[in-house]
């Protein structure tokens, strides 16, 4: 079993695919999702990856001191 903080999970979810994250953790995309939800962790909405590659992204939210 892996544990990673809220920060960390924050950090992968900005930083890579949440369907490779949540590969490499061994669970469904949608349960990291779910997971992200409930920690109150912000990701990327649907397109992001593309827009990031195209220079077009906006600012990852921060990540705010409540749980």
């Amino acid at each position: 079993m892996t544990t990673l903080t809220r920060q960390a999970l924050y950090d992968r979810v900005w930083t890579e695919p949440m369907t490779k994250i949540a590969a490499d953790l061994g669970v469904r995309s949608s349960s990291l999702k779910a997971i992200c939800d409930r920690a109150g962790v912000p990701t990327p909405r649907a397109g992001y990856w593309q827009k990031r590659a195209d220079g077009r992204a906006a600012k990852p939210p921060g990540l705010s001191c409540e749980t």
